[in-house]
């Protein structure tokens, strides 16, 4: 129908539609508000008087649907058409507009319901952090295989190698090397280059290629203690070219508790080749690096000072044991092997006291019962006999040893 028309009153028909809550307009041949439902004024405006569009939306806006609104009274077509709406406050909305021509008495309005109605701000919004969301899955994802490998190796050679397998497969880099930080020297240490096309290449002492802090973009990085992106090499005064030159080198530092342990350092051919996701992901890996390093570094402090203390005690001219809470061997003296045990060179470490010496008498239990419970017991005279029947008399002492303050860790016995 050119002139939409119905058989029920008009006037009766928009109280149906207000109180079914449909978002409507009138508007006369001026193109001038008569008439706005609830929902409409919820969703447009929140003035209570205005006259026409440009008093609800931006000048564009208002321009664009007054266009509309006459090209649809000059024709007198129904028509369905998706906008895009921006209100005088700025926020834009995605409608779908139908426009319908309607008579109530002697005068001709236009009729304009909107639906489907969305805030596009908000839906940029939500995108936006769905988006992000998504990124930070895939961030995660990327990491824990980065992780898997850096914790379950114990060695630096594998777990060098590891990580840079996966900077090559996984965030296919042409390049990839890692330097170790030497304090006492005061240099980086090139200990592994790998590149896609070639074999991976560990380099030993003899070989390694040292750098100064004030040198090229790897000094700088550990120097400043921070990422550096050089997006063009030829502009770079710090870039030191190799027999491989890049356009683009990026350099993340290794620090551990502000504690510089190193810097991974990749170069590329491509201009624009390292975007925000590949640094972010290196620096992730360089953190991970860090804690490994650094555990790997008190394991070797650890184990140092556990053979200095255990040659101690083998060494001790007298005799000399130590044992844990679980009266489990730790270490002893050769003299104490000399003494006490049959074979000299018995294998008795980890092993258990009262498994090795089931019919000690009570006494010795409550020796070593008052040792582990904090007291240092002295014996002044104590007798043993020997492989060869003889009787020897000693003194002895039992004290306690403590894991730290107050938590006692097992006894010794002099």
């Amino acid at each position: 129908n050119r002139l939409a028309t119905a058989k029920l009153d008009a006037e009766t028909l928009l109280n149906v539609m207000e109180r079914s809550s449909i978002c409507y307009s009138l508007k006369d041949e001026n193109l001038n508000y008569v008439y706005c439902s609830r929902a409409f004024e919820n969703v447009f405006t929140k003035k209570t008087e205005f006259i026409n569009d440009f008093q609800l939306f931006d000048k564009p806006t208002a321009s664009s649907i007054q266009s509309n609104d006459r090209s649809f009274f000059d024709a007198q077509l129904n028509e369905e058409s998706k906008e895009k709406l921006r209100l005088i406050n700025a926020e834009l909305l995605s409608v779908v507009v139908n426009r319908t021509l309607i008579k109530i008495g002697d005068d001709t309005l236009l009729l304009s319901t909107f639906n489907e109605i969305k805030n596009l701000e908000e839906l940029n919004t939500t995108n936006k952090k769905l988006e992000k969301q998504g990124e930070f899955e895939v961030y995660e994802k990327i990491l824990y295989r980065f992780s898997s490998i850096i914790f379950s190796q114990k060695k630096e050679k594998e777990i060098f190698f590891g990580v840079a397998q996966l900077c090559i497969d996984v965030l296919n880099l042409q390049d990839f090397a890692i330097y170790i930080y030497d304090e006492k020297q005061a240099v980086l240490q090139q200990v592994l280059v790998a590149s896609k096309n070639r074999p991976f290449n560990w380099i030993e002492n003899d070989d390694l290629i040292r750098l100064s802090l004030d040198q090229g973009i790897t000094g700088k990085c550990a120097r400043l203690r921070q990422t550096i992106l050089v997006e063009d090499t030829k502009q770079s005064p710090d870039y030191i070219q190799d027999s491989n030159p890049g356009v683009t080198e990026l350099a993340v530092p290794i620090v551990y508790n502000n504690e510089l342990l190193g810097v991974i350092d990749t170069e590329s051919a491509e201009y624009g080749r390292y975007d925000a996701r590949i640094i972010k992901i290196l620096e992730g890996i360089a953190s991970l690096l860090a804690i490994k390093l650094n555990e790997l570094a008190n394991y070797k402090d650890l184990e140092q000072k556990t053979n200095i203390f255990s040659s101690v005690i083998k060494d001790n001219p007298t005799c000399v044991a130590l044992l844990d809470e679980d009266l489990r061997y730790i270490e002893v003296s050769n003299k104490w092997r000399e003494q006490f045990l049959k074979k000299k060179d018995q294998d008795i470490i980890g092993r258990n006291h009262f498994k090795l010496y089931p019919n000690i008498p009570y006494r010795w239990k409550q020796y070593i019962t008052s040792a582990l419970s904090g007291k240092s017991i002295r014996i002044d005279r104590e007798t043993y006999q020997k492989r060869n029947g003889d009787i020897e008399i000693y003194k002895a002492q039992m004290s306690p040893w403590f894991k730290h303050e107050q938590v006692i860790g097992g006894f010794y016995s002099l």
